[in-house]
């Protein structure tokens, strides 16, 4: 009679973790959480922008810094990690412009001419440096698609701060940012000229590996990610980071 009852009490302990995971894995995304200057974005699905086998995708839940990397948070970096100060740094993983314009490898201003803002976001940065900052602090890059599913999710919130937030992201009137996959964007161009005579007047054959290409920013922004390297360090450019959540 005991082995019955705790052989039922398994099943319905299973049928409730099944249950649980089929409502995380089909339910639209419909909280949002923020804490701490992250923004938490629920799983669900995405319509991607570059076309993949299938309409949507699944995208798992994470959370996004509300912000970008500022040059304070960045100094801290290069005081632990004196290999990415800027006398320092190997040419393959920077160009000559890393961290122009601080004043030197740990200060940010002398106290004269121009001052850099320890809370703006960091500029002057390359893939390489923001990649090893993350992998210092313990989080990822976000990749192109995250970003896009975190607007498209924030973008159905009324929230001031939500608003600001897929504001910051949709980069209007700030820097653009590194993405983690941003070596596949090339190949994506070079694939897709290859493929096709069709050319897009943002980003050459490219426009026919695209789903929807009427949505103007994003086009832009995928042109100009895809016309860097990832060594380049340049004004209008910073990072953010997010944690994924393992599921």
């Amino acid at each position: 009679m005991r082995v019955q009852i705790k052989s039922f009490i398994k099943s319905v302990i299973i049928v409730q973790v099944l249950l649980t995971v089929s409502v995380e894995v089909f339910a639209y995304p419909k909280k949002i959480h923020q804490a701490n200057g992250l923004i938490y974005i629920p799983s669900g699905f995405y319509h991607p922008l570059r076309k993949v086998e299938g309409r949507n995708v699944r995208m798992r839940s994470f959370y996004i810094k509300e912000g970008f990397v500022t040059n304070q948070e960045f100094l801290e970096f290069v005081k632990a990690n004196p290999e990415w100060r800027r006398s320092r740094i190997k040419r393959i993983f920077a160009d000559r412009s890393y961290l122009i314009n601080w004043e030197n490898d740990t200060t940010l201003n002398s106290g004269t001419g121009r001052q850099v803002d320890p809370s703006a976001p960091v500029a002057f940065v390359s893939w390489f440096a923001a990649k090893a900052y993350c992998h210092w602090k313990g989080v990822e890059l976000p990749s192109f698609d995250e970003l896009q599913y975190a607007i498209e999710i924030l973008g159905k919130r009324t929230s001031k701060r939500c608003m600001n937030a897929a504001s910051s992201l949709r980069q209007n009137n700030r820097p653009w940012e590194w993405v983690e996959d941003i070596n596949s964007f090339g190949v994506a161009l070079q694939q897709s000229d290859s493929q096709s005579e069709v050319s897009s007047p943002l980003c050459a054959g490219a426009a026919v590996e695209f789903n929807n290409i009427s949505d103007y920013e994003l086009l832009r922004r995928f042109s100009y990610l895809s016309s860097i390297k990832p060594y380049y360090c340049e004004p209008n450019l910073s990072f953010r980071w997010i944690i994924k959540i393992l599921r």
